[in-house]
């Protein structure tokens, strides 16, 4: 068990332009699995969306939680 447990939580928005947003997805495991064809496809026809449909940036909110507590100085009974 642990003493003096908090925890903090943030919420941080990022703007990303498409070539951004398109840099920051192809980092990501389900999309470097696919196959180097549909991978460019993919990133390509999400590039096309935020510049046609989302003004040319899409904001993505991004949640940053911390924990930290203390081992006790005494046993817990």
């Amino acid at each position: 068990m642990f003493a003096d447990v908090s925890h903090r939580r943030w919420l941080a928005d990022r703007v990303y332009d498409a070539g951004q947003y398109r840099d920051l997805l192809g980092t990501f495991s389900n999309v470097l699995i696919l196959d180097e064809e549909h991978r460019e496809g993919l990133l390509a026809c999400i590039s096309r969306l935020v510049e046609t449909l989302f003004g040319g940036s899409i904001t993505r909110r991004n949640r940053y939680d911390l924990s930290i507590a203390k081992l006790p100085t005494q046993p817990l009974q």
